[in-house]
């Protein structure tokens, strides 16, 4: 039988792996949050939050809210090069609000769950249930960009 979660364990899950996000952003001015150049390649930590926000925001579609911005594009790369060019000239302020409002949107709707929805909805792959997939857009997700934007702050 696979693993269960509980609704308080997801959402524990969520807020502490985003604490650890917005810590790492929050080591970051307002002049290296917009510097290209994070983890050795083009985008700023603005572009990681837009990026954060649309993986968040597809969860959020997918627990019956509104469209994500963006168009899933067939494959991860291809929607996260559609997500940067959508993004990339934003100013940093709307960023940043978008950032937080998925957020919240997203712990609401997790917060409404029973935990037999967490343990039984499936992917339409067939292949995980539904806080796997929450995980994966959301706790299972940040640790990658901490360590990038840790990488940032040493710099």
């Amino acid at each position: 039988m696979a693993e269960r979660k509980t609704r308080d364990e997801v959402l524990d899950l969520i807020r502490r792996g985003r604490a650890e996000l917005e810590a790492a952003l929050g080591r970051l001015d307002e002049r290296q949050l917009e510097t290209p150049g994070l983890a050795g390649g083009t985008w700023s930590a603005k572009d990681l939050m837009s990026h954060v926000a649309f993986w968040e925001s597809l969860m959020v579609q997918r627990l019956g809210g509104p469209r994500a911005a963006v168009e899933w594009a067939g494959d991860v790369d291809s929607t996260n090069a559609a997500v940067y060019a959508a993004n990339r000239s934003r100013l940093l302020a709307d960023v940043r609000r978008e950032f937080g409002a998925v957020h919240q949107d997203l712990l609401a709707r997790v917060e409404g769950l029973s935990g037999a929805e967490l343990n039984s909805a499936r992917a339409p792959d067939g292949e995980q249930v539904l806080w796997e997939q929450i995980r994966d857009e959301t706790w299972g997700h940040y640790p990658e960009h901490v360590v990038a934007l840790e990488g940032r702050t040493e710099s």
